[in-house]
């Protein structure tokens, strides 16, 4: 009999074609990598497969403007921890903090976190941001006595593009729904 495969550890990610039907559709270009990642040192806690997707699951790093995704990423605790909160935030090019989210509030974290802990995070949030490249961070935060302190914290850990809307009025980083109106004379 023919020898078995070999295992992976996890089935193949469903990534979206490169070659597409229309230039508007959100797809994956897999030279859109940040080299300005940093890892901050581990306080019992890593972040692994940071990642955008569609709602439906297909990764992708181009995105059409207004559309819903989700920005995902997988917390594995090492150490038990105590107050944990996740968070993510987008970030410009140049390193200016335009939105993040958390979890939960400061008020009601999670609990407890046993070590060998895996939880997967998900944080959907609708393409609001200008024609642009942007950067993703993805942190962990807990209690060490009576301070909150990151147990993991990953700066430029994925990188997005935002498609060009030809009949976009906004400028700057955001769409704020502005509606302008014009009265001649």
């Amino acid at each position: 009999p023919p020898p078995a495969p070999a295992a992976t550890a996890q089935p193949p990610a469903t990534v979206a074609a490169v070659a597409r039907s229309t230039p508007d559709e959100p797809y994956w270009d897999e030279g859109l990598v940040p080299k300005s990642t940093v890892v901050y040192p581990p306080r019992g806690c890593t972040i692994e497969d940071a990642r955008i997707e569609t709602p439906e699951g297909t990764r992708v790093n181009v995105l059409r403007p207004g559309d819903e995704y989700v920005f995902a990423y997988r917390a594995c605790f090492d150490a038990p921890a105590v107050g944990v909160r996740f968070g993510m935030m987008v970030r410009s090019l140049t390193g200016v903090e335009l939105a993040g989210a958390v979890s939960h509030p400061a008020s009601r974290p999670l609990e407890f976190m046993a070590s060998g802990s895996r939880v997967e995070v998900r944080f959907r949030f609708r393409a609001l941001l200008n024609a642009g490249t942007y950067f993703l961070n993805a942190g962990i935060v807990g209690m060490q006595g009576e301070t909150e302190t990151y147990l993991a914290r990953y700066v430029d850990v994925a990188m997005f593009r935002v498609l060009r809307d030809p009949e976009a009025l906004a400028t700057g980083f955001a769409d704020l729904g502005v509606q302008p109106q014009v009265e001649a004379g």
